[in-house]
C-alpha cells in the first residue's frame, strides 16, 4: 500500500539545514499495525505527515498503491487524504464551535452514522456537547471517531494518547487496534509506553533514523 525507498526530508532553516528523516525505507500494507517510537525531535511527525502526503520527501521515492503521489496534481493528493487517509492528531483538533457530532460529521457522513461511531466509542450522550464540555480523553476520542468515520484505509495517529490518563489511553488503543483488524493500515507515533498489542510491529527512530530495523523496515 505505501513503501519508501530511502525516503529522507531536509528542512531548509537558513544556514543550518536540519535533516528531519534520514534515508528510511518501509513498506506498510493493509492491515498492518506500526509503531513508531522515539524521543521528540526524532523525526516522528514529520514521518507521518510524509505518509499522510502532507510533506514531500526531499530525497527517495515514496509510492502509493504503486503510485508516486508528488508526481500528481495536488487535487489528486487532497482526493487521496479525503477519501483512504485517516488522522488522530494528539490535541484532537476538533472544531470548538462544533457539537462532537457536528465535528465527525465533518468527515462526509451523516449524523446517524456520526451518532453510531460516538456510540462506539462510549460518546453518546455527548454527542450534543462542544469539545469544551467534554474531557480530554472524550475530544480525543470524538476525533479517533472522526478518523474512523470515512473507513480509511490508512489511519495515521501521532501521539495520540500522550495528554490522556491510563484509562482512556487504552481506550484508545483499543479502537486502533479494533481498526487494524478491519483491514486499516494503522501507524501510530509515541515517545511513550502505548502498546496496542503484540500484532503491531515496532520501530524507533532516532535523529531521523531507525534504530532498530526489523525485517521489512530497513535503518539508515
Amino acid at each position: 500500500m505505501i513503501e519508501l525507498h530511502t525516503v529522507s526530508r531536509v528542512f531548509a532553516t537558513g544556514d543550518s539545514p536540519v535533516q528531519a528523516i534520514n534515508a528510511v525505507s518501509l513498506q506498510i500494507n493493509a492491515g498492518d499495525g506500526l509503531v513508531v517510537r522515539g524521543p521528540s525531535g526524532s523525526g516522528k511527525s514529520t514521518l507521518l505527515h510524509m505518509l499522510g502526503l502532507m510533506l514531500h520527501p526531499t530525497g527517495g521515492v515514496m509510492e502509493f498503491d504503486g503510485q508516486r503521489p508528488w508526481s500528481h496534481t495536488p487535487a489528486w493528493r487532497a482526493r487521496v487524504r479525503r477519501q483512504r487517509i485517516g488522522f488522530v492528531f494528539q490535541q484532537g483538533h476538533l472544531l470548538p464551535w462544533l457539537s462532537l457530532r457536528d465535528n465527525v460529521m465533518l468527515a462526509g457522513i451523516d449524523a446517524a452514522k456520526a451518532e453510531v461511531l460516538l456510540d462506539r466509542v462510549g460518546l453518546h450522550a455527548r454527542s450534543g456537547h462542544r469539545p469544551g464540555q467534554v474531557s480530554g480523553g472524550e475530544r480525543q476520542r470524538a476525533a479517533v471517531a472522526r478518523a474512523l468515520a470515512g473507513g480509511s484505509d490508512v489511519l495515521l495517529a501521532d501521539e495520540p494518547t500522550g495528554t490522556l490518563d491510563e484509562a482512556n489511553a487504552l481506550a484508545v488503543l483499543d479502537l486502533l487496534e479494533e481498526a487494524r483488524a478491519d483491514g486499516a493500515a494503522v501507524v501510530l507515533a509515541t515517545h511513550g509506553a502505548a502498546d496496542p498489542g503484540d500484532k503491531w510491529a515496532t520501530i524507533s527512530l532516532e535523529r531521523g533514523c531507525i534504530v532498530n530495523p526489523l525485517e521489512t523496515h530497513t535503518a539508515c
